[in-house]
This record gives C-alpha cells, structure tokens and sequence, in this order.
C-alpha cells in the first residue's frame, strides 16, 4: 500500500479544537467519558487499508451536547521506518553497548535453564487518537475500550490460535515436581467456578495446601480434588497475634488481611523441614511460560522447580516469584527474570528469614520486597514463567470482598484501594507514593535505589552452559 494512514484518514483539525477537548478521569457515568489518547497498532499492510474505511466516520464524529464538539486528532507513526531510522541512528554508540551488556548478565546468570527467546516485534504502523470520544469509536471498529485502555491492535487480537498448545512433559522425561511445598491463603472461594489457583493446580496435578479459615473448612473439602489438595485450618491465634501496622488490635476489626494465613503456612513450611515455600493467591488463572514471543500455558509442576533451581544458586534471595502475564507483551523484548523488583500474588520465600514475616494490613507483599531490599539483599523476579493474574475487586471473595466493599459504600471504585496505597506510604515514605491512574488510587514505589544489590551466587557452584528444558515439549493439539 503506498501512503500513509494520515493521507488516507485526512488532516485533523485539531490546533482550536484541542483546546475545548473533555478530559475525564474516574467519571462515575463513563458512557460519554473522552479519553486522552490511544494507540492503535496494525500487523500488516493489508490491515492498515481495511482500517482507512473508517475515515469519513472519523471525521464526522457527532456533537456532543456537553462540550459542544468532540475531537479528534489522528498522528501518524511508522513504527518499522521509526525503528529503522533509531536503530541506523544508535548504531555503533554506548546505547548498543549498554544493550548488548544486559543480554551478557543475564546469559551469565540463565544458564543449565529453559531456553529463552523473546524478541522485539514492533507493529507496522500505530495510529494515534487523541481526545477521543470512547464508547462511539469502541462502537466504530467493534473493540470494547475501557477508561484505562492505551493502546489496542486492529484487527482485535484473538487467542484462539494458542488455545490448544500446551508445554507438556514429553514421553520419556521424568516430570520433576517443585522440590518445596506450595500454599494458597484463601477466603470465600470454595466454590468450584471461582476457586483459580487450586483450580489450576489440581489440573497440572501438582499437589498443595489450601490454608482456610475454620468456618469454611467444610465448604473448601467439598470441592477440593484429595489427590492433589489438602485442606488446613488456619491457627487462628495467627490473627490475633499479627502485626497489622496501623495499631488497631484484632478485637476492634478482625480484618486483619492474608498476612497472618501466610505466616501459618510460613511456620507450617518451616517445621515440616522446609527451607523455602511457595505461597500463592487463590484468584490464579493458569501459569504461563514466556518463549518465543508467545505466552502459553504450562501443565506441569515443573516450572516451579526450574525457578526453585535457579533461586537456589544464590545465597542472598530471600524473595522470589512470579511475574503477571498481563504486564508482559508478547511483541516487547524481555530478560528471564529480574533481580531487585517487587514480587506478588506468587512468591517463593526463604522460611529462615524470619525477620521478614508478613506485616500489614494492607500491601504486605510490597512491605516484605522493600524491607527485603532495603537490607540489602535481592529479589527475583521471573519473566520466563507468568501467572494469570485476575486484576483486583473483579472476583468475589478474598480481599474484594474482605477489604475494598467495606472502605467507601458509596463509591467503591474511586476510593476502594486508598487505604492500601495509604499505609504502604507510611511504612516506606522514602520510596512510595500515592498516585491516581485507571479510576482509582495506586501506590507507586521507586525500585532504581535497590537496583544496586548484588545477587551473590553459592561458592564452589559450577553451572553447565547448556540449555536445559526440564523436559518440557509444546504441543498443539492439547485435549481439555
């Protein structure tokens, strides 16, 4: 196709219109909402033409009766001669150089693991839409935008091409399972539909423990598989005795967050002779291992143990885990893993540092990394395996339920995660702040400090630099 998609969309008039343009944030009534801006990515030629069909509409979008006119600015950008022309322009410099010397550290470091591959896949070209009107150009071209939505690809990205593959264990390779015990805290979710995490590992026949409350043991047996799951009952002198952080006792609000069940399991690890354990969030959907571009699903235990393999080498991680799928894009260039972030919703913790027990009402993940990394040790986080991760107050039960239905009755969604974001400010004032994105308040904690602790690796360890794929083969065709 020659051209550009500003030629075949036409000039926007946008320098006096851009001034009057509706900017809403956290919108109670969101159907007319205009959101700033949004990427729009096309794969192929062929997808950019079938696109231009919309131009007229673009153009002719209606008056709204509040602001007097919506607006719309379409800016053109060819991200392949775009990165071109970067690339020809950085060649040779530090900026290379840099590059090539993370790719170096973390080769040093992923060796006798998984192959891992990702690569920069930029997209054909990127329309951007600026000051758009949300539900009339979500109707348009037939994508549901959300408030929160950045960028999108057109035609929508459908996942029915890696719905049958699997990474399995091949005939012939002993499946090895996680060499350390696995534990899901879990409130409310016994039912059959929305118990994820348990869900997810009783189909990848790994077995764990599910730590409940004693109200609810009798719900949670009903639909736990007994081959693979085995319910306990949290002591519950672990609430009554947890640090809660804001001074409020247990008998004035027994709230007291998952902190304390993750401390029983800590303690359960620990006197059956373990000196790490694995504790998960029950809202898990699926685990994911990231190769080639392609983020697909793992139906054995053995990831599990390839991250128990690697964070073993080390003498100074107390704190390992799992990234979430949704934060990695399958186009973008990644390292396997990543030392010295914040780790949630699947960790692996060292059950022998026990001045690092769960505290915190609110936010005791992020608590236990900072104070982790602020003694100068490190955390891992991997990239090579992910977890689907249901995003928060979306599933019925836990803390959705527990913490954020109860904070503001009238409006749940602007203030439902503030008392979170609160508290973890106050614990770590000189590296977290309270920010408002997406509709409602986020914490954000600056992680460069830590970015200069040193992963210390076990003495006299020798590693095989070799590829090393615990028997994990990809299929195409796996039955559910």
């Amino acid at each position: 196709m020659n051209g550009t998609l500003e030629e075949h969309l036409g000039p926007g008039e946008v320098d006096s219109k851009k001034e009057n343009a509706i900017r809403v944030k956290g919108q109670k009534d969101k159907k007319d909402a205009i959101v700033d801006f949004i990427y729009i990515h096309f794969r192929t030629p062929e997808e950019v033409l079938e696109f231009s069909r919309f131009a007229e509409a673009f153009r002719n979008i209606p008056v709204d009766p509040v602001s007097g006119k919506y607006v719309c600015e379409i800016t053109y950008n060819d991200t392949k001669e775009k990165s071109k022309r970067r690339k020809k322009k950085t060649s040779g410099r530090n900026l290379d150089l840099e590059k090539v010397k993370k790719e170096e550290f973390w080769h040093r470091h992923w060796k006798n693991m998984p192959s891992f591959i990702q690569k920069e896949l930029p997209p054909y070209q990127t329309l951007k839409l600026i000051a758009y009107p949300r539900d009339i150009i979500s109707n348009l071209i037939g994508q549901k935008i959300e408030i929160k939505t950045k960028s999108i690809w057109h035609p929508k990205l459908t996942i029915d091409a890696n719905r049958k593959k699997r990474w399995i264990i091949s005939d012939g390779h002993e499946e090895k399972m996680p060499r350390y015990p696995l534990y899901i805290v879990s409130k409310g979710r016994y039912e059959k539909n929305i118990r994820g995490t348990a869900n997810s590992l009783e189909r990848m026949r790994v077995p764990f423990y599910m730590v409940v409350e004693q109200q609810e043991y009798d719900k949670y047996l009903e639909t736990a598989d007994p081959d693979y799951c085995t319910v306990i009952v949290l002591d519950n002198q672990y609430k009554i005795d947890y640090d809660t952080f804001d001074g409020i006792d247990y008998k004035t609000n027994p709230r007291v967050g998952p902190g304390a069940a993750r401390n029983f399991a800590w303690d359960h690890a620990k006197n059956n002779g373990f000196d790490r354990y694995w504790v998960f969030d029950d809202n898990i959907d699926d685990f994911y291992r990231l190769h080639e571009n392609f983020r697909i699903r793992v139906e054995s235990g053995v990831m599990f143990r390839a991250c128990e393999d690697f964070v073993d080498r080390y003498e100074n991680i107390p704190v390992s885990g799992l990234q979430y799928r949704f934060f990695v894009a399958p186009g973008q260039k990644y390292p396997p893993f990543v030392f010295n972030t914040r780790v949630y919703s699947a960790l692996l913790i060292d059950t022998n540092m026990e001045q690092y027990k769960w505290r915190g009402r609110y936010n005791e993940d992020t608590d236990l990394t900072l104070r982790v990394l602020k003694d100068g040790l490190c955390t891992c986080q991997f990239n090579a395996f992910l977890i689907g991760k249901a995003a928060t107050q979306t599933t019925k039960g836990g803390n959705t339920d527990e913490f954020y239905a109860v904070e503001d009755q009238e409006d749940v969604v602007l203030h439902g995660t503030s008392n979170k974001s609160d508290m973890l400010k106050e614990m770590h004032p000189d590296v977290t702040d309270n920010v408002w994105k997406y509709g409602r308040w986020h914490h954000h904690v600056n992680y460069l400090p830590f970015k200069k602790n040193k992963p210390i690796m076990k003495k006299d360890l020798k590693l095989k630099d070799e590829i090393n794929n615990y028997g994990l083969e990809l299929i195409t065709n796996y039955e559910f």
